[in-house]
């Protein structure tokens, strides 16, 4: 790392060991756009013996007030019916550009945090991190990006070696920029292991969650360029925390000791905010043992790996959450988010379920009856709601975090709001589990994970028509006259 002098020159003596040099973008600035692609790094051409000239063009901007879309998780791999490609165009990109292409320069900005492609298919669907970025070419902003896990070469069975490709196609695995006045940190938690890959085979492609030493010696750096008070946003693929049981928080990176390595480094900073991606839920979470840490984990803009639009003309996650990505509004150093689900208005923020209606389908639907059969991953999945009373009314809240509020009324009479942990969202067991279960022989490559976002009131009647307010910590208001009985569809309108 190195500073340029008054006049923007610069001499770095480097190794060249990534083949490729970057510029941490100075707040107030931009650099040229091509293709979506922001042009702040540039590959090494020659040997690390022999000097080179990297020039960086930077572009004045005023850019302190600034969207920043946060997205996740494309996998596309050139599979699925439709094909993926074709419901990414026809959903995100369609909206994004709808939405977003007429900005000016240095206004709207996206991040994608990982899994762009699916390694496992880049050989034999030949579609790779190329294909993946001729998908986003007609964006008009830039769209930065950290890797994932399946960003990585499945031929090669070395972490470093593996992200050949994506430093060839994408750039560096780890950098910053300051966009503003907020100061963003790109970084890479998978360190690929890809047992038994060789040229020509694909490995295992199994990894560990966890920055390793090299890159967290750079960021102890990097962060002494940084004043204390300037707000940082740290986009990572793999989530830093779980949940567990009722609302206790788990390590989901190797170990405590992970944690403890890269959060450390931001001791003295008093607003820290990671956004990560993976799992294809959504969960907030504070940090336990940092204050100044708070983790926002993104639902997959791929839902459920593009399969429930096969079996229920949509796109769900496994926790129930519409695919979709979140829309941060930046002004100066501070920030407010929302979750977006694709092809739905931002004002919709949950999903309501009429538990009688549930519990009928579970018990008569044909194909769920065929599905539970079979047995297999679908296992006593029949009784997934067997303890839920009568007229209980279950309510998805995709995105809730601390400082929430829930609310429900009958009759004008308030009903006691309750939080579900570890249920099933039934929304996803129709859209995926059950269809495919039914024609698989009750074989689930991605069943429904437990809802951690889940709500519970009692009705008094079976008829009665209930009034739902869902409030964010920012003051937005979603809201739902929800007349019963309700069917249960896969309809994510409804």
């Amino acid at each position: 790392m190195t500073k340029t002098d008054a006049n923007g020159f610069y001499w770095l003596n480097s190794e060249k060991r990534n083949e490729l040099a970057f510029v941490i973008l100075p707040a107030g600035y931009d650099v040229p756009t091509v293709k979506a692609m922001p042009q702040f790094w540039q590959p090494c051409t020659l040997d690390a013996n022999t000097v080179e000239q990297l020039d960086f063009q930077l572009l004045r901007a005023d850019n302190d007030s600034h969207t920043m879309l946060v997205a996740t998780d494309m996998h596309l791999a050139n599979r699925n019916s439709p094909k993926d490609y074709v419901q990414f165009a026809d959903g995100f990109v369609k909206e994004l550009t709808s939405a977003y292409n007429s900005a000016a320069p240095g206004k709207v900005y996206c991040l994608n945090l990982g899994d762009f492609s699916w390694d496992g298919y880049w050989y034999d669907n030949k579609w790779a991190l190329p294909e993946c970025k001729q998908s986003v070419e007609d964006f008009n902003f830039q769209m930065w990006s950290v890797m994932g896990n399946h960003d990585n070469d499945p031929y090669v069975a070395s972490d470093f070696g593996a992200e050949g490709p994506y430093r060839q196609h994408m750039g560096p695995v780890y950098y910053a920029m300051n966009i503003g006045r907020i100061h963003y940190i790109m970084l890479d938690n998978t360190e690929y292991l890809n047992t038994g890959g060789s040229q020509g085979t694909v490995g295992s492609r199994n990894y560990n969650r966890r920055f390793d030493d090299r890159q967290l010696a750079w960021l102890k750096e990097e962060l002494t360029h940084v004043d204390k008070s300037t707000p940082i946003v740290v986009g990572c693929h793999c989530p830093l925390y779980s949940y567990s049981g009722s609302g206790g928080v788990s390590v989901a990176l190797q170990t405590q000791a992970d944690i403890d390595k890269i959060l450390s480094c931001f001791a003295g900073f008093s607003n820290v905010t990671f956004l990560t991606g993976h799992t294809h839920v959504n969960r907030n979470i504070q940090s336990p043992t940092y204050a100044n840490v708070y983790e926002q984990n993104i639902a997959a803009v791929c839902g459920t790996w593009w399969w429930t639009q096969q079996y229920g003309n949509n796109n769900v996650c496994t926790d129930g959450s519409p695919a979709g990505y979140k829309i941060f509004t930046v002004d100066g150093t501070d920030l407010k988010w929302q979750y977006k689900a694709t092809g739905l208005p931002i004002e919709k923020q949950f999903i309501t379920y009429d538990m009688n209606e549930v519990k009928e389908y579970w018990a008569t639907d044909a194909t769920a009856l065929k599905a539970f059969a079979a047995g297999n991953d679908l296992r006593n999945r029949d009784k997934d709601y067997s303890t839920v009373g009568e007229n209980a009314v279950y309510i998805n809240v995709w995105a809730y975090e601390p400082g929430w509020t829930v609310s429900v009324t009958e009759n004008g009479t308030p009903l006691a709001v309750k939080q579900v942990w570890s249920k099933k969202d039934p929304l996803h067991s129709i859209s995926y589990d059950i269809p495919r279960g039914a024609a698989n022989n009750g074989t689930l490559t991605f069943p429904s994970t437990s809802c951690m976002h889940m709500f519970e009131v009692t009705a008094s009647s079976a008829s009665s028509t209930l009034e739902i307010s869902v409030t964010d910590r920012f003051g937005n208001v979603s809201t739902e006259s929800m007349t019963r009985p309700k069917a249960l569809t896969t309809d994510v309108t409804k």
